[in-house]
């Protein structure tokens, strides 16, 4: 699994055979991909993003080739659980996924429905951010971007981190402890 960062609030998941955009931007370098991911569901502008398939922009069950993707909205936008190659990964706003981790979610996120245990957790961090959502997902591996990842980082203890604009695991490279990832 790679994760890419292509513009502050962008980002690119790849798997063996599917390619993920999160929120594409209006600038910068055009990028392929299998499926676009909006977390906010509305207002993102695809011109930068090309070849898609799937536009997922909501609550729901997708397959993406052999990427099982579960969506449920949380307030105003959408988190997302991603399955494929032995890997759960799960997707969204630092902000959102505080809201189903914390505080069990709204009424419409049962925990039966939403699994918040995960090996990523990939998190853009737009908003204030609390160490307890990363203590709630148990994560081996906390990748985040956005406008206050280094804040974010330095909540959970990690101010010298540098930034990267590529992270590539497999299942058999994942960390015993949990190690934090800034893309920049």
């Amino acid at each position: 699994m790679d994760i890419s960062i292509f513009d502050k609030t962008s980002i690119k998941i790849r798997f063996r055979y599917a390619t993920f955009v999160v929120d594409p931007a209006e600038r910068g370098t055009k990028v392929s991909s299998d499926a676009i991911i909006l977390l906010n569901g509305e207002g993102n502008l695809l011109s930068k993003a090309v070849d898609y398939r799937v536009i997922i922009n909501g609550p729901g069950e997708y397959e993406i080739n052999g990427v099982k993707v579960l969506g449920v909205r949380v307030d105003k936008g959408f988190v997302y659980s991603l399955a494929s190659e032995g890997f759960l990964a799960i997707l969204g706003r630092s902000g959102e996924i505080s809201k189903i981790s914390v505080k069990g979610g709204s009424p419409s996120v049962h925990k039966e429905e939403f699994n918040t245990e995960c090996q990523i957790a990939i998190l853009n961090v737009d908003d204030e951010f609390n160490q307890s959502i990363i203590a709630a997902l148990e994560p081996k591996v906390a990748i985040l971007y956005g406008e206050k990842k280094e804040s974010g980082a330095k909540v959970l203890g990690k101010a010298n981190v540098s930034q990267i604009k590529k992270f590539t695991i497999t299942k058999d490279k994942l960390p015993e402890e949990m190690e934090v990832v800034v893309l920049g």
